[in-house]
């Protein structure tokens, strides 16, 4: 039987809060629209943006990128601070942005750090998102990273699938999906 660990280090820092609240400040206006009203194109184009500015944004030092295509979804392989250019373990990035918005520039970032502290490469996808999709092909796409990256010969047990958010529901319907298609289980499952 899989083992569930949960495990809750120290409390969040100052500078986490900060961040936190930075950021709710932030998304308080497009949040609002989300929840006022039907989503607009307006709404829809802004929440775009929001990845667009994210690319200008700094990323921890030493980080390395490289660009790909996963079938006909963008993503990338992220090399945080000293982690070696091996992929015999990866982590598969899955990010948040209730469904709607956030990517590779927003989770940037994280996923370096992500990386760095797990001294692996982390493959950060890019799925397609409603709503010019709904939530199961949403749900295939992830399946399709999981799929590439068994295809490519990195055995089940040195993946693990991770995300945050709508990124987290995806981690467990991608690995319930990949089940039910008789895939073999990755090694961990992070929300």
């Amino acid at each position: 039987a899989p083992t569930l660990i949960i495990d809750r280090r120290h409390s969040r820092s100052v500078r986490s809060r900060m961040i936190t609240g930075a950021v709710q400040r932030a998304l308080t206006p497009y949040l609002r629209k989300l929840t006022s009203s039907a989503m607009t194109p307006e709404a829809m184009d802004s929440l775009v943006k929001l990845d667009e500015l994210a690319a200008r944004g700094p990323v921890p030092k030493g980080t390395r990128t490289e660009p790909i295509r996963v079938g006909d979804l963008a993503a990338e392989w992220v090399h945080g601070a000293r982690v070696g250019a091996t992929r015999h373990g990866v982590i598969l990035y899955l990010h948040g942005g209730g469904w709607l918005f956030c990517g590779l520039n927003t989770h940037r970032a994280l996923t370096s750090r992500i990386s760095s502290g797990a001294d692996k490469p982390v493959l950060a996808l890019d799925y397609r998102m409603v709503p010019k999709v709904d939530f199961d092909q949403e749900i295939e796409d992830c399946v399709a990273g999981y799929r590439w990256l068994l295809d490519r010969g990195i055995h089940p047990e040195h993946i693990v699938i991770m995300g945050d958010s709508a990124g987290g529901y995806l981690t467990v319907a991608t690995a319930l999906r990949a089940r039910s298609y008789g895939l073999p289980m990755p090694a961990a499952l992070v929300g």
